[in-house]
This record gives C-alpha cells, sequence and structure tokens, in this order.
C-alpha cells in the first residue's frame, strides 16, 4: 500500500512496478489520472481524471487502486 499526502498544487508521477504489472499515475492541477497500464484492457486509463475525494480509478488485472480521500485538518487530499 502507498498512501502519499498531496497538496492540490503539487506535480507528481508515480510508478508501480509489481509483479502484476507496471502502472503510471499522473498528479497534476489538483487531477489524478492513469497515464499508462500494460494491463489488457486499459480500462483504468479510459476512466479519466479524478479530483473529487471517494473518486478512484482501478486498475483490476493489475491489483492497483488510487483513491482521493479528505483530510479535513488541513483540506489536502490523500492518494
Amino acid at each position: 500500500d502507498l498512501h502519499l499526502s498531496i497538496r492540490r498544487q503539487r506535480q507528481m508521477c508515480i510508478r508501480e512496478d509489481t509483479v502484476y504489472g507496471k502502472n503510471e499515475v499522473i498528479i497534476e492541477k489538483g487531477e489524478v489520472h492513469m497515464h499508462e497500464s500494460n494491463c489488457k484492457d486499459k480500462i483504468c486509463m479510459k476512466m479519466g481524471k479524478i479530483s473529487i475525494p471517494g473518486d478512484s480509478i482501478i486498475c483490476l488485472p493489475n491489483r492497483v487502486m488510487v483513491k482521493i480521500v479528505s483530510d479535513k485538518k488541513n483540506h489536502d487530499s490523500w492518494i
């Protein structure tokens, strides 16, 4: 499990390489999207950008889930 505290202004690329597959998540301008995945169906990439707490992107073949959770103390988002 990877949990990150990201401020909305922050930009980053997260690469996940496991025995199940490879995924690349881009965080930019308060939005998150699955930029790359080596899964067969690419449904996770077609899910588009997410930005609201509770939104998620799931890549079942590669066993990756990206979920936005609000940290109400300082209004940051957790990914």
